[in-house]
């Protein structure tokens, strides 16, 4: 296709993606090469101090992509962002997973990660943050006053229409992603209300996998603008109602071999693999940093609304947080692990890393995760999990930066100290902000104290 404007995208360090648009004419073939020098390093989050805040974009053929609903014809790619010179900039959120990839092949292994994207589409979301207002209000067919379309909480899942209103919409999201070169061919009605949907992406190697969630998400936005309505990707919308996560399946291979695969043990996993269950249950404080990286993240993470909350595993348990999905039949290639935990405010390139490494590590010291999970880990007193040793998620993200700061050698491998560093500032700086803000629901509750 000849495109008259070319999309040069990234995301920043706290996984916003931007973007600077080219006439065709400066898409030279030195390009590819060379990069274009357009970034100014300190109008973007965790990039560059301002007295030192040119970068270069460099732009990664292989991401080539129409974009669809563009007025004119354009394309987009997807860059690396590198310092005038030619050295890597350390905190490109993509280096990461790159650095990530060419680890695993330093040990003759490949990872490779699909992902389920959970989101609401809504009619209306307003939103008011006025000196002396505070707060939003959602419009949506199915809303429970609608009879011909309206959802009770928690009774939306696998819906058919006329309740499931979206599910054009989603057809269209689909179809649009494997224009654009990502492989999503199932969608569905997700438990919540209002809109809220589930796409699932076929597992990719850690880089192309975290550009396919970057692009899921922008179209998962730019197809419901078009179609009038809006899309929510935050994980804890409705207070009542369930909140939308971002499952992670990961499988790790050498050779043609699936390493976490051995028909001869329970649930058809290998020691391999349940080492690597170990260290992302030993590291979840610091993980969730990445995998859970809002205030809001720790809305979602509350018991009854079928979020992980508690560190165990189990095979075909949704109320685990480590999940060993069952195929019909034993199969190596399907044999995967599912981390239940993350959401789409997620930084992929960060996120799926962090998991990663830490697996790694539990491989690296055979840290145990003991038996599997077989009943409904919600029925548990707190005594008795207390009892049985259970590890649960940070209650906060303050608890997670703080996890982080404590525990993040097992990351060093691929994560330099000053990315760390500076996302750990960031992540600091915005609970702090966001600490500030009432919420009409303190109001209801104190007002009269």
């Amino acid at each position: 296709m000849e495109a008259n404007w070319i999309h040069l995208q990234f995301t920043d360090l706290l996984g916003v993606l931007r973007q600077v648009i080219l006439a065709r004419e400066q898409l030279k073939p030195g390009v590819f090469e060379d990069g274009i020098s357009k970034l100014d390093g300190s109008s973007v989050y965790g990039f560059k101090p301002i007295e030192d805040s040119d970068l270069v974009l460099k732009p990664l053929k292989e991401t080539e992509a129409v974009i669809p609903w563009a007025e004119e014809p354009s394309v987009r790619y997807i860059t690396q962002v590198y310092e005038p010179g030619g050295k890597r900039l350390l905190t490109d959120p993509r280096f990461i997973s790159e650095s990530l990839e060419e680890y695993l092949g330093s040990q003759g292994l490949k990872a490779f990660a699909g992902s389920e994207i959970e989101f609401f589409i809504v009619r209306e979301f307003y939103l008011d943050m006025s000196p002396d207002s505070l707060g939003y209000e959602i419009v949506s067919e199915e809303s429970i006053e609608n009879a011909s379309t309206g959802i009770p909480e928690k009774a939306g899942y696998y819906l058919a229409g006329p309740q499931d209103t979206v599910r054009q919409v989603r057809n269209e999201i689909l179809s649009t992603l494997k224009d654009m070169g990502v492989t999503s061919t199932v969608h569905h009605h997700e438990v919540a209300s209002f809109g809220q949907s589930e796409i699932n992406i076929k597992h990719y190697e850690p880089s192309k996998a975290a550009d396919a969630i970057v692009t899921a998400k922008y179209v998962i936005r730019n197809i419901s603008v078009i179609n009038g309505l809006t899309a929510v990707l935050m994980p804890k919308v409705f207070y009542n109602d369930n909140g939308s996560g971002m499952h992670i399946h990961m499988s790790l291979w050498s050779g043609d071999r699936n390493i976490f695969y051995d028909p001869s043990n329970q649930g058809e996993i290998s020691e391999t693999a349940r080492y690597f269950i170990g260290g992302v249950i030993e590291h979840l404080e610091a993980v969730a940093a990445f995998t859970n990286p809002t205030v809001n993240s720790y809305r979602r993470l509350v018991p009854g609304y079928e979020a992980p909350v508690y560190g165990v595993w189990g095979v075909s348990n949704r109320s685990a947080m480590i999940r060993v999905p069952r195929p019909p039949k034993p199969d190596e290639k399907f044999l995967r692990l599912e981390f239940r935990q993350p959401d789409a405010t997620a930084n992929p390139y960060l996120a799926i890393p962090a998991l990663v490494m830490a697996g790694l590590d539990g491989v690296k010291k055979r840290i145990d995760p003991g038996d599997q999970f077989k009943g409904n880990v919600y029925h548990l007193t707190e005594d008795e999990r207390r009892r049985m040793g259970i590890k649960t998620m940070p209650p906060s993200l303050a608890h997670a930066v703080e996890a982080l700061e404590s525990d993040n050698s097992f990351l060093k491998p691929v994560f330099p100290g000053e990315l760390i560093e500076t996302y750990i500032e960031l992540k600091w700086a915005e609970f702090k902000e966001l600490q500030k803000y009432p919420s009409p629901v303190e109001f209801a509750r104190y007002f009269n104290l």
